[in-house]
């Protein structure tokens, strides 16, 4: 249905008309309900959870929030938000293929906006662009704090799946064109090239102009990845000149001072390592780095141009690493330029890449190798599937790169292996050497470890850290239920013993004794630790508390095993105390935390004196640090940047651990068979998002590799894997197409 608009002149006449589609009443009021929905969601929030009482109270605290919105920015984003869902809706009805997608993932983004970050009261909180909703007691969670969460979630829902019926529909149209166009034509001849003979000067100089970014994705090449580099450079310089001099946290403080004053500590016992020069709590390679550099600055005659130069390397190498998975996208999986050229602008132009890669710390240690690594890992599996060579050089630069990475950042060990076995499942050719590609780095990190560490006086690091998600969990069902009849609260009794022994404990004899052999702590310090009381005001920070003073060292593999059996085996029937234990792991994916590392020079391990050692010109404590003159007006300049609406999307945490995966992975579904063939380039990015599962607590650094790798990610759907190569009579195998 239409009406028609005509455009009246002074005399009456009416020389043209203008058709405005209108859609019908039975669709505008129910889109204007939804818009009305999506409008609370946005808006609405609490401030004091002691609110939800009563339900005066409740809605005069919620209307409260709702107006910092403001009269005239609520009505620009109730229009904004009607358009959306307007043309949401109705490409959700009218493209059936869609549909499924669209509300499946509309539903998975809706969680992550409803769902809070866990709130400890501020303690544990990195920088966030939406601040926290207050925890709510179980006290506080009557009809009325339900009621406004449900609300919550169906306004973001109703929002979201609309917006990704939109984004979807858009894009596999964009993909299937571009796929038949790109059919048609051959790759030598994909850019057309005028006739220079009969151009004029100023002609072929708009010609270079209009071809400049078609040219520099359409071949693979190192002049290509030169220009890339220098032009990312330019848009990341203001933030290397913003870092001045450097930005290192606890971590890489721990690790400089092993090597400056050469007392050695357990970061997590905290117990001194007679005859040590560093901890393999954190990786030996990063401490050996750290300390050249900070010695070099020291032979230069100041220690902050030493640091301030690896910050510099170490960003530049980052540069050089996403300039070559740009050219490589474009040159050899033939990925459209024009996303490889909004890609460019997103890294060069995002703020949260150039300033969180000035930062010294392992997670941006290891990012050039692990960018690279996955670049190699892309060409493994388009060689495997054209039928082609691997070559030696494919196969040492893996391994290499693979070490590289478990050196500097130990958990990369176990996104690569795991890879490596998925390819050798997943992929019919080279079975054999994807399995040895699983062990081989393993085995070179083992062999590695067993030479440096008694070479260089290298203290290897606890295994409280791989286990801490378990101990955490096993340790708050048994302080909280041990001793008490099933189902009975420990605020039910004062007693530490069931109710005349007429029921059983949760633990036998035996289960105990596996609980005290990683155990060191007594039942009232593990709730003290673990918040198990009525009323608390906030939720569990992290496990630190509990792997660093509550781990056993002495426990051995044996007992570590069998800990981990009972872990499973109380999993089963206690899911509900296990979720409450470890709330930070929701953290990732809920749309609070932006990427930032904090501004300040040096900051982290007050109680070890760290002034006295590193960079004693600028003051910290444990209340904060000093910033460099140039890094106060770069935190001032980043926190506007994080707030401003649309950039701060760009930087949250949420977008790279859920949008970008998520929707790169509807895309490859929808895009048709030939595309599907690509799901197994999410192999080592799967993986990464599962270990987000096993941390001890939340740091938005944890994510880096997501972030970083989004541009890969997003390209998934978009990459041209060769068709399988099919055997002729003759023996000879067929060209690909």
């Amino acid at each position: 249905m239409a009406l028609i608009r005509s455009a009246t002149t002074a005399t009456g006449h009416t020389p043209f008309r203008i058709p405005v589609p209108v859609p019908p009443v039975r669709v505008v009021l129910p889109v204007l309900a939804a818009s009305a929905i999506s409008c609370f969601a946005l808006t609405a929030s609490y401030t004091d959870a002691k609110a939800f009482h009563d339900f005066p109270s409740a809605l005069t605290d919620i209307a409260t929030t709702m107006s910092a919105t403001g009269s005239a920015a609520g009505l620009a984003l109730f229009v904004a938000v009607f358009v959306v869902e307007l043309a949401g809706w109705q490409a959700f009805a009218k493209t059936a293929r869609i549909r499924g997608w669209a509300a499946g993932t509309g539903l998975v983004f809706a969680l992550s906006l409803t769902i809070p970050a866990h709130y400890d009261g501020g303690r544990h909180a990195p920088p966030q662009a939406t601040p926290t909703l207050p925890y709510v007691a179980p006290q506080y969670r009557t009809i009325w704090f339900h009621l406004f969460m449900v609300l919550r979630y169906a306004g973001f829902a109703l929002l979201a799946i609309a917006a990704m019926a939109i984004l979807l529909s858009w894009a596999t149209r964009v993909m299937t064109r571009t796929v038949q166009e790109r059919t048609a034509q051959d790759s030598t001849q994909a850019i057309a090239m005028p006739d220079s003979i009969t151009m004029s000067k100023s002609a072929k100089s708009a010609s270079r102009a209009a071809t400049f970014l078609p040219r520099l994705f359409h071949t693979f090449s190192a002049r290509n990845v030169a220009i890339l580099f220098g032009m990312i450079t330019v848009c990341w310089l203001p933030w290397m000149i913003l870092l001045w001099p450097v930005n290192i946290a606890a971590d890489t403080i721990a690790q400089i001072m092993w090597v400056r004053s050469g007392y050695v500590w357990d970061p997590s016992s905290r117990a001194v390592d007679l005859g040590s020069t560093m901890n393999d709590q954190h990786p030996w390679l990063d401490t050996v780095i750290y300390g050249f550099f900070d010695r070099l600055g020291l032979a230069m005659g100041s220690e902050q141009w030493g640091l301030y130069l690896l910050a510099v390397l170490q960003t530049l190498a980052i540069i050089a690493a996403l300039a070559v998975v740009l050219s490589y996208l474009g040159g050899v999986m033939r990925v459209p330029w024009q996303y490889c050229a909004g890609a460019l602008a997103f890294v060069g132009l995002t703020p949260c890449f150039g300033r969180t890669s000035m930062a010294i710390v392992k997670d941006t240690t290891s990012m050039p190798f692990f960018l690279l690594l996955m670049v190699l890992m892309i060409e493994y599996v388009r060689r495997i599937v054209a039928g082609e060579r691997l070559g030696p050089w494919l196969i040492v630069g893996i391994v290499v790169l693979a070490v590289i990475c478990a050196e500097t950042r130990k958990i990369a060990m176990e996104i690569i292996a795991a890879s490596f076995l998925v390819f050798a499942v997943a992929l019919r050719g080279r079975r054999l050497i994807s399995l040895s590609l699983a062990v081989i780095p393993v085995v070179l990190v083992s062999v590695i470890t067993a030479i440096v560490f008694p070479l260089l006086h290298v203290a290897p690091g606890g295994r409280q850290e791989m286990i801490s998600i378990p101990l955490q969990q096993t340790l708050y069902v048994v302080a909280k239920y041990d001793g008490y009849a099933p189902g009975m609260h420990p605020t039910d009794s004062t007693d530490d013993s069931t109710d005349g022994g007429s029921t059983k404990p949760l633990l036998s004899d035996d289960d105990r004794a596996v609980v005290d052999s990683v155990n060191m702590c007594t039942t009232s310090q593990l709730r003290r630790y673990l918040l198990i009381e009525p009323y608390r005001a906030h939720e569990i920070g992290s496990a630190d508390t509990i792997k660093d003073l509550c781990y056993d060292h002495t426990a051995t593999t044996a007992d570590t095993a069998r800990f981990l059996m009972l872990w499973a085996r109380l999993g089963v029937t206690h899911i509900g105390d296990y979720l409450h234990a470890v709330p930070w792991l929701r953290d990732p994916f809920t749309m609070s935390s932006y990427y930032d590392e904090g501004w300040y020079v040096r900051w982290g391990w007050e109680s070890e004196n760290p002034q006295r050692f590193i960079l004693p010109e600028y003051h910290s404590d444990d209340e904060g640090a000093e910033k460099s003159i140039p890094q106060q007006y770069g935190a001032a300049i980043y926190k506007t940047l994080a707030h401003m609406p649309g950039v701060s999307f760009l930087m949250s945490e949420a977008t790279y651990a859920v949008f970008v995966p998520l929707t790169a992975l509807a895309l490859c579904c929808l895009a048709g068979a030939e595309r599907r063939r690509n799901l197994v380039l999410f192999t080592p990015w799967a993986l990464t998002i599962l270990t987000l599962l096993l941390l001890p607590g939340h740091q938005t650094r944890y994510t880096w590799t997501l972030a970083f790798g989004a541009a890969i990610i997003a390209a998934i759907p978009l990459m041209r894997l060769p068709r399988k190569p099919v055997n002729l009579k003759n023996g000879e195998r067929a060209k690909n197409e």
